[in-house]
C-alpha cells in the first residue's frame, strides 16, 4: 500500500543508531551529575506557613461550585461576603501583605493582586450585578473605604455607568490613593475607544504650540492623522504653526497618507518661511522628491562640519542626523532610478559621497552608519538602473561600503562577474580597517550564497566566526555575531554536504554559547543543530552545564529550572528514549514550583505537550495520555500531533474517535482539524463516500492551512488524495498529491530563501509551479522573488494569477500562508489586485471572497468607507463570514460616520466563535451579553483537569525545603492563572497581556495592590 501522505506532517523523531543511543548518559546519570555539581549550593529552608489566601481560596472554590444553583439575592450576598473577606486581607500586614506583592511573580510584575483576580473570577451572573452594587454602597468599612471603592468602580464599569466610575476614580486620586499614572491609565480604560492615543498626541501637540519656550515643549512629537481627526482647514493651520515654530515632529505612517500629503503641500507652499528641515516628511513620491530638493538646497546637510569623539566615532546626535538625511536621500534617489534617470540620481548623491570622503578611512562609522541602500517594498527599481547607479557611485567613492542591494541587482542583470570583482578588489586593500573588512566579508558571503556557491560562503562565514572568537572581550563581537549566525552556517554546510565545515560551525556555536549564554532561543537552536548533525551525545553535557550554572548562580525564585527538565524530556522523546523521559517525570527534582505535570504544561509550548503526551502513551499510561489530550483540546484544536496520538489511543474504537471529532467541531466551526481527522477515521473504516463529504467540508473551512507550520499545510488535500485513491480514482488522487507536493517544494524554497539562497529558492518555486500552476501561494512566491530581483514587470503576471486563484482557494477562514502575508504591501500587488479583483467583482456570480479582498485593498489604501461597503457586500453573500466581520469591526474608530451597530456586530461574532474570538485592545461593548455567551460556551467544555501526573521527586523537594508564604502565594497564583486560562481562553487567546475576564480589573488590581502595600507599611 502506498505510504500515506499524512506522514509528511508528523513531527519526526530523529533517526539514530544503536551506537549513538548508547552514547547518551540517560536521565539517572544526568540528574546525578547535576546534583554533584551543586553540592556546595546553599538551599533555603523556610517553615511552611499558612497565609490568609487559604480560607479565601476555599470560599471562592465553594462559591464557584454553588453559584449557578443560588437565587440572585443569595448569590449576590455570598459574593459580597467574599468581597468583605478580600478587603479584610489587607487589614493585617503580617498575614496579608505578601499576597498583594506583584514583584515575586515570575510571569509579570503587573499581575499584582492575586485575591482581587479571584474575586472578579467568582463574579456571578449579570442578574446579580444590580444587587451587588447596592450591597457595596450599603457596606461601611471606613478603614478600607478605598478598597471597597475599587469594587464599586468595577461594578459601575460593568453596568456602563461610566459617570459614577469616573467620579469614584477622581475621589481616589484626590485622596492620593491612586497615583497620577494609575489614574490616567484607568480613566483611559473607562473611556475605551472614545479617547485613544491619537487624541492624546493631538492634545500634546496643541499644548506644545502654545508653550512660550522650546524647552517647555518636550521631546519629539508624533503627528496623528490630522486629516481624519480635524476639518482640513484646522489641520492645515496646525501644520503651518508647526513649521513656523520649528516644533520637532515625526511624520510617521500612522499619520495617514492624506495628512502626510497635506503636510508636504503646506511645506512646499511655505518654502520661504521654513526654518528647519523635516527629513522624515520626504517620501518616495513626486512631492517627497521636491521636498528633498528644497531641504537639500536650503539647509545643505552634507556640507555641515563633522565632529568626532576621541575614539574616532561620530557623536550620537550627528550620527542620527546623518542617518535621517541619508534615509531621505535614498527615497529621492529611488524615485529618479525608477524612471531610469541615473545621471540625476548620481547628482543628488554627490554631496553624500563628498561627506563620506571626509571621514577617516579607519573610522568604523564609515561602514556601520553611512551605508547607502535604495529601494524597498514601497517602490520597485528595475535591476539594471539600480546596478548602473551603484557601479558609478562606487567608482566615484571607492571606500563607500558595498551594499547587498548592489550585489543582488548585479546578479539579476547577469553581471555577477563584475560584482565579484568589486568585492575582491576592495578585499585586496591592505589598508582596509578591520571593522570595514569584516562587514565586507559578510556581504560577500551573502553574494556567494545568492549565486549558489554555498561551500565558499560557508568557508568565509566560518572564517568570520573564527576571527570573532579571537577577540579578547565579548563586547567586540556580540553586537554582530552570535550562536544563531554560527548555527545558520552549520545548516548551510549541511546543504553543501560538507561535514567538516558543519562540525567547525557547530564548534563555533558552542564556544559562543559558552561565552554569552544568550538565552532560551539560542539554546533550543543549538540543541537542534547538534541533533541534526548526529552530535546528540553533546546535548546532555550542554544541558547539565547550563543547569548547574542556573542552580549555583541564580536565586530560586528567579530561575526557571522547569525549563531544563522540559528540554531534556523533549530531547529524550525525540531520541525515542521513553524510559528516560518517564524517569525525568518521576525523579527530576527540577520542575520549578510544579507539583503535577499540569503545572508545567501551560508555558511549555506545543513541543513539550507533544513530548509529555507521547511519554505517557509509550509508558502504557493511556488513560493519562487521553486525559492530557482532552485538556489540551479544550483550548487548542489545531495541533495535528494531538489528533494523531488521540487516534492511536482510540485503537479499534474509530467510531468513538469520530464522536470526539464531532464534539470538537461543534465547539469551533472555524477550525478544520476535527473534520480532517474525522475524514481520516472514516477512510480507515472504508466509509469512503462519507469520508469524501467530510473532507470537502473541511476544504470549505480552510483549504490551505496557512497558519500551520511548514510540512503540515494542505493536510486536507493529502487526506482527500488517499480517499480518492481508495475509491479507484487514481487520476484525481494524483492531482491532489501534486497539489501537496507543490506546496512542500515551495516550502523548501522558503527555507532556501531565508538562508539567502536566492537562486536555489527561485528554482524551487519554478518546480512548484510546474507541479500545480494554480496554487496562489506558489504564484505569490514567484512574484515576490521577481520583485526582489528587480524584475517588477515579470512579477506582475504572477501576482495576477495569484489574485485570480485566491477567491476560489480561500475558505470560511482565509488563512494566508506564511510567505503571502502583507497582500497589498507592494505597489505591484496593489496594481495587480486592483485590476483582477475589480474585474471579478463585475462577473456574477461573485464569490464573497472577492468582496473581502477588495475590502482589504481599500482598507490598506485608508479608504475606510469604501472598505466597509465591500465588507458589507461580502456579508450579504455570506452572513456568517467571520473573517469579514473581524475586518469590518477593525474599522470601528476609523469611520468618521457610520450607521453600523457595533454592539450587534460584536455580539454576533461572539456567538459564532464564543471560545476563540478575541478583541485586541478593545472594550467589550455589552458585558452582560458577553458574560452570557462566554459562560454558556464554557459550560459545553468538559471539566478542566485538576491533576494528571504527580511529579514525585519535585513534590518531595518542595515539601522538604518548606515553602515560605511568598513561595506558597506564588504557587497559588500559578494554579489560579492556569485555571483561568482553561476557563476563559483558548490557544488563540493566550498571553500575559490580559489577566482577568474583565480587562479593566487588571488596572484596578494594580492600584489595589499598591494601596495594600502602602497600608501594610504604615501599620508596621
Amino acid at each position: 500500500m502506498r505510504k500515506m501522505l499524512l506522514a509528511i506532517a508528523m513531527v519526526p523523531w530523529v533517526a539514530f543508531t544503536a551506537e549513538q543511543a548508547d552514547a547518551l548518559k540517560g536521565a539517572a546519570a544526568v540528574l546525578q551529575e547535576i546534583k554533584a555539581g551543586v553540592e556546595a549550593a546553599k538551599k533555603k529552608t523556610d517553615d511552611n506557613k499558612d497565609t490568609p489566601t487559604g480560607a479565601f481560596e476555599a470560599a471562592v472554590k465553594r462559591f464557584a461550585q454553588e453559584a449557578d444553583g443560588l437565587a440572585p439575592d443569595a448569590a449576590a450576598e455570598r459574593w459580597l461576603e467574599l468581597a468583605d473577606q478580600h478587603i479584610g486581607l489587607g487589614a493585617d500586614a503580617d498575614k496579608g501583605r505578601d499576597i498583594f506583592r506583584g514583584e515575586f511573580y515570575d510571569d509579570s510584575d503587573d499581575t499584582a493582586d492575586l485575591t482581587f483576580g479571584k474575586l472578579v473570577m467568582a463574579l456571578p451572573a449579570p442578574n446579580t450585578w444590580g444587587l451587588i452594587r447596592e450591597g457595596l454602597d450599603k457596606r461601611q468599612q471606613a478603614a478600607y473605604a478605598p478598597r471597597r471603592a475599587f469594587l464599586q468602580i468595577l461594578m459601575a464599569y460593568l453596568a456602563r455607568d461610566i459617570e459614577t466610575a469616573q467620579r469614584l476614580l477622581t475621589a481616589l486620586k484626590d485622596k492620593d490613593v491612586l497615583s497620577s499614572s494609575e489614574y490616567s491609565e484607568l480613566t483611559t480604560d473607562l473611556a475605551g475607544e472614545e479617547k485613544d492615543y491619537r487624541q492624546e498626541e493631538l492634545e500634546k501637540l496643541q499644548a506644545a504650540l502654545k508653550s512660550p519656550t522650546v524647552s517647555q515643549r518636550g521631546s519629539t512629537h508624533y503627528l496623528p492623522d490630522l486629516a481624519e481627526m480635524l476639518p482640513m482647514e484646522e489641520a492645515e493651520q496646525l501644520l503651518r504653526a508647526v513649521f513656523k515654530q520649528r516644533l520637532p515632529v515625526e511624520f510617521k505612517y500612522d499619520a495617514g497618507e492624506e495628512t502626510i500629503a497635506l503636510a508636504q503641500r503646506v511645506a512646499l507652499e511655505m518654502r520661504d518661511e521654513l526654518v528647519a528641515p523635516y527629513w522624515n516628511l520626504v517620501t518616495d513620491s513626486p512631492e517627497g522628491g521636491a521636498l528633498y530638493a528644497l531641504f537639500a538646497e536650503r539647509f545643505k546637510p552634507f556640507e555641515q562640519e563633522l565632529r568626532f569623539e576621541k575614539d574616532g566615532s561620530l557623536p550620537y546626535e550627528i550620527m542620527q542626523r546623518v542617518r535621517e538625511v541619508t534615509g531621505a536621500l535614498e527615497k529621492a534617489v529611488a524615485m529618479k532610478l525608477k524612471d531610469g534617470r541615473v545621471d540625476e540620481a548620481l547628482k543628488l548623491a554627490h554631496p553624500f559621497v563628498s561627506m563620506v570622503a571626509k571621514i577617516p578611512q579607519e573610522n568604523g562609522d564609515r561602514s556601520s552608519t553611512l551605508s547607502f541602500s535604495i529601494g524597498d517594498r514601497s517602490i520597485r527599481i528595475p535591476a539594471q538602473h539600480k546596478f548602473d547607479f551603484y557601479v558609478r557611485l562606487l567608482g566615484q567613492a571607492p571606500s563607500l561600503p558595498i551594499p547587498r542591494a548592489f550585489a543582488l541587482s548585479g546578479i539579476a542583470c547577469g553581471r555577477e562577474d563584475e560584482v565579484e570583482q568589486f568585492f575582491l578588489k576592495r578585499l585586496d586593500d591592505a589598508a582596509l580597517p578591520p571593522s570595514q573588512r569584516r562587514m565586507l566579508r559578510e556581504v560577500y558571503a551573502d553574494f556567494l550564497l545568492a549565486v549558489d556557491r554555498v561551500a565558499e560562503a560557508v568557508a568565509l562565514r566560518n572564517g568570520i566566526l573564527a576571527d570573532a572568537l579571537k577577540s579578547k572581550t565579548k563586547t567586540e563581537y556580540d553586537d554582530w555575531v552570535n550562536s544563531g549566525y554560527a548555527l545558520e552556517t552549520a545548516k548551510l554546510a549541511a546543504l553543501a554536504n560538507d561535514d567538516k565545515a558543519q562540525r567547525v560551525s557547530l564548534d563555533h556555536a558552542l564556544k559562543i554559547w559558552g561565552m554569552l549564554q544568550e538565552g532560551g532561543w539560542h539554546l533550543e537552536s543549538l540543541i537542534e543543530g547538534l541533533e541534526q548533525s548526529g552530535r546528540e551525545s553533546e546535548v546532555e553535557p550542554l544541558l547539565i552545564d547550563h543547569m548547574v550554572k542556573q542552580l549555583v548562580d541564580e536565586d530560586e525564585d528567579e530561575r526557571n529550572d522547569a525549563r531544563f527538565s522540559k528540554r531534556l524530556l523533549s530531547f529524550y522523546v525525540r531520541r525515542h528514549r521513553m524510559a528516560d523521559a518517564m524517569a525525568l517525570l518521576e525523579t527530576s527534582p527540577w520542575w520549578g514550583k510544579a507539583r503535577d505535570a499540569l503545572d508545567v504544561l501551560e508555558d511549555g509550548g506545543s513541543d513539550f505537550a507533544n513530548a509529555l503526551a507521547n511519554t505517557l502513551y509509550e509508558a502504557g499510561r493511556v488513560v493519562e495520555a487521553k486525559q492530557l489530550l482532552a485538556e489540551i483540546m479544550r483550548g487548542n484544536h489545531s495541533m495535528d500531533w494531538s489528533y494523531e496520538l488521540l487516534l492511536k489511543t482510540a485503537g479499534d474504537d474509530l467510531n468513538g474517535f469520530i464522536a470526539q471529532m464531532d464534539a470538537l467541531y461543534a465547539r469551533s466551526a472555524f477550525e478544520e482539524r476535527p473534520l480532517i481527522w474525522k475524514a481520516e477515521a472514516l477512510r480507515r473504516l472504508n466509509r469512503l463516500e462519507e469520508a469524501e463529504r467530510v473532507i470537502r467540508h473541511a476544504l470549505k473551512v480552510d483549504p490551505t492551512d496557512g497558519e500551520q507550520p511548514p510540512g503540515d499545510r494542505c493536510r486536507a488535500y493529502a487526506v482527500l488524495a488517499e480517499i480518492l485513491d481508495a475509491q479507484g480514482k487514481a487520476d484525481d488522487a494524483k492531482f491532489f498529491r501534486d497539489v501537496v507536493e507543490s506546496v512542500r517544494v515551495a516550502e523548501k524554497g522558503d527555507e532556501f530563501k531565508d538562508l539567502g539562497l536566492a537562486r536555489r529558492s527561485f528554482e524551487c518555486y519554478a518546480k512548484a509551479e510546474a507541479l500545480f500552476a494554480d496554487a496562489y501561494c506558489v504564484q505569490w512566491r514567484l512574484a515576490e522573488q521577481l520583485c526582489e530581483m528587480g524584475k517588477p514587470e515579470e512579477a506582475r503576471k504572477h501576482y495576477e494569477i495569484a489574485f485570480e486563484r485566491m477567491p476560489e482557494q480561500f475558505g470560511q477562514v482565509a488563512s494566508l500562508c506564511f510567505h503571502c502575508m502583507g497582500v497589498f504591501d507592494s505597489p505591484e500587488s496593489v496594481s495587480a489586485g486592483e485590476g483582477v479583483l475589480t474585474r471579478l467583482a463585475g462577473m456574477p456570480p461573485v464569490r464573497p471572497t472577492v468582496y473581502y479582498l477588495l475590502g482589504q485593498l481599500r482598507e490598506t489604501q485608508k479608504r475606510y468607507a469604501e472598505a466597509a461597503d465591500w465588507y458589507a457586500k461580502a456579508l450579504e453573500a455570506d452572513p456568517d463570514y467571520l473573517d469579514v466581520m473581524t475586518n469590518l469591526y477593525g474599522l470601528k474608530g476609523k469611520l468618521k460616520e457610520s450607521d453600523i451597530d457595533w454592539t450587534a456586530l460584536q455580539n454576533k461574532m461572539l456567538r459564532l466563535a464564543p471560545l476563540t474570538l478575541r478583541f485586541d485592545e478593545c472594550e467589550i461593548l455589552d458585558w452582560s451579553t458577553f458574560w452570557g455567551i462566554r459562560n454558556a460556551a464554557i459550560k459545553t467544555l468538559p471539566p478542566p483537569l485538576e491533576a494528571l501526573f504527580p511529579l514525585t521527586a519535585n513534590v518531595k523537594r518542595l515539601d522538604d525545603a518548606g515553602e515560605t508564604p511568598r513561595q506558597q502565594a506564588s504557587r497559588h497564583y500559578r494554579n489560579y492563572y492556569r485555571s483561568y486560562n482553561r476557563r476563559f481562553r483558548s490557544s488563540n487567546l493566550t498571553g500575559a497581556d490580559v489577566l482577568l475576564a474583565v480587562p479593566f480589573a487588571k488596572g484596578l488590581a494594580q492600584a489595589d495592590a499598591r494601596l495594600a502595600r502602602a497600608t501594610g507599611e504604615e501599620e508596621e
